[in-house]
Parts: structure tokens; sequence; C-alpha cells
């Protein structure tokens, strides 16, 4: 279960460092973080490469460093609901949890069994990735259904009804008015 087992050749590819940080993720290796960053500083550009160590943020409980790493993604590839995903987790851990929750409803990934599809790491994270989402699903159904819009009825209560409460009667100046 130590790095060295992991890394008994250094990958030149950027495949074979995926495939190495996945095998990490699976064995719950220590120091990810160490992994990630030694993966990108031999592919700085690589999507992959920079997803994973956003995972890897994320598993060490650095969400700041997950959010930067999502960010260099962003700015040279389209995101996608993989990055998403990530984004609302990083923010659950930094106790936004309803922005996590509105990221989730956006992106349509409010299903956790559709989301976790969306993840793309080693599926042993399946169940850690899971945990996450019911826990702001369950946020969701605590705050309830959203409030309907007022019955008509009550509308026209609220209503003023005298012309003075609502004040003077204005028409357009004579410029406007065409006959």
């Amino acid at each position: 279960m130590d790095e060295p087992d992991i890394l008994s050749e250094i990958p030149q590819d950027a495949s074979a460092w995926a495939d190495t940080l996945n095998k990490a993720f699976a064995k719950r290796a220590p120091h990810l973080q160490e992994l990630a960053e030694q993966a990108i500083r031999e592919h700085p550009r690589e999507p992959q490469i920079l997803y994973l160590a956003a995972v890897a943020a994320l598993l060490e409980e650095n969400p700041e460093r997950c959010l930067r790493y999502l960010t260099r993604i962003g700015r040279d590839y389209v995101l996608d609901n993989r990055e998403h995903l990530l984004r609302a987790i990083a923010l659950a851990q930094q106790g936004i949890l309803a922005g996590a929750l509105d990221l989730l409803k956006k992106s349509g990934l409010t299903n956790p069994r559709q989301a976790v599809s969306w993840f793309s790491a080693d599926w042993s994270l399946w169940p850690w990735v899971a945990e996450w989402l019911w826990v702001l699903s369950d946020l969701g159904t605590l705050a309830g259904p959203p409030r309907a819009a007022p019955c008509r009825r009550e509308w026209q209560a609220r209503r003023p009804h005298t012309r003075t409460e609502r004040g003077p009667r204005r028409f357009p100046p004579e410029d406007e008015i065409r006959c």
C-alpha cells in the first residue's frame, strides 16, 4: 500500500499516469495529492490528469486545490458534467451546500445513480461519491417543495381597489397621441 509499490517505474505517457493514479485511488494510497502533482508536472495540460488530480484533492479534503484544477481544465476545454460533479463536491466540502445542490440541479445531476455515472475515476470511489450525493440530495428534500405562486384570488385581494390607492391616472404626452 505504499507509494513505491504504485510507482515501481515512472510512467511516460498521460494514459499510464492516469492508470497509476486510478490504481492509487483503488489502494487508497497515502499522499495521493503528491502523486497527482507529479503527474501534472509531467503532463500539465492533459485534461484527464487534471481531472484525476482534482479527485485526489477532494479525497484529501482540499477543495480549494480541486477548484484550481477545475479552473485550469475550464480554460482550455469545455466543461461537462464530470467537472460540475467535482465542483459540487468541492463546494459541499467548503460548507456551501446550497450552492452545491444548485449546481447539481442546473447540471441535471439530481439523481445519484445518474451522477455517479459521470464520475470517471476508479470505480472503487463510487461509494464515496454516492455518499456526498446523498448528503446533497437530503439537503434538497429538507428544503421542501418550491412554494407555489399565489392563486388569482389572493393576488386580486392584494391589489388596491380604488383610483386614489393606485395613484393618479397617467396619460401619454400630447405629442405621442396619434389619431
